[in-house]
């Protein structure tokens, strides 16, 4: 049996698992992060000063800051920091800054409209 769900890497609740909470909590974050995606931003470099739990975007090329190192990933800001997912095909995001629908495949976050 695998231990992470195969899509969206959800940790699996083991039978004799203390805490089973936590990794509930975890997987239900995730899922409110990637699951049809409300973004501030598409291919931004440089986080927000002062994030809001639930603000999400998609990193570019060269993420500074608290974003270092984490290029083209799903940046989703909850309890004031940051966790950083990577999209997988199919995932559907809407960009607030252009009004437009986005989609990932091969890759690639392709324009939905």
């Amino acid at each position: 049996m695998a231990e992470n769900t195969p899509r969206l890497a959800l940790q699996e609740i083991l039978a004799s698992q203390a805490q089973k909470h936590v990794t509930m909590n975890d997987d239900l974050i995730q899922i409110d992060a990637v699951m049809d995606m409300f973004i501030l931003g598409l291919f931004v470099n440089t986080p927000p000063g002062s994030p809001s739990d639930g603000d999400t975007y998609i990193t570019g090329a060269s993420p500074t800051g608290a974003w270092s190192g984490y290029s083209y990933k799903i940046a989703y800001c909850i309890d004031g920091a940051w966790r950083f997912f990577t999209p997988f095909d199919g995932a559907r995001a809407f960009n607030i800054a252009d009004g437009k629908f986005y989609v990932y495949v091969s890759g690639t976050w392709i324009d939905w409209n």
